[in-house]
């Protein structure tokens, strides 16, 4: 799994709009496959990318959600 994000996408790059905010990779799955682009902030996106602080708390939340419902369960 990979999360990172493509800020500096342009607007008419396709798939910008799942690009630009933190998104996910399943790098290693063959279903939806290690090209989608699973978006975690699309309706909130000029807000993810107002600022830095907005941006690093997105980042920060998206990261304890991977941990929590991803990383967590598979050590039980």
């Amino acid at each position: 799994m990979a999360l990172h994000c493509d800020p500096y996408e342009p607007d008419q790059a396709e798939h910008a709009i799942y690009k630009k905010g933190p998104h996910l990779h399943l790098c290693t799955s063959e279903i939806p496959g290690p090209h989608a682009h699973i978006a975690l902030n699309r309706c909130h996106l000029d807000e993810v990318l107002g600022s830095t602080g907005a941006f690093t708390q997105a980042f920060h939340l998206a990261l304890g959600m991977i941990s929590e419902e991803v990383l967590r369960p598979l050590a039980m």
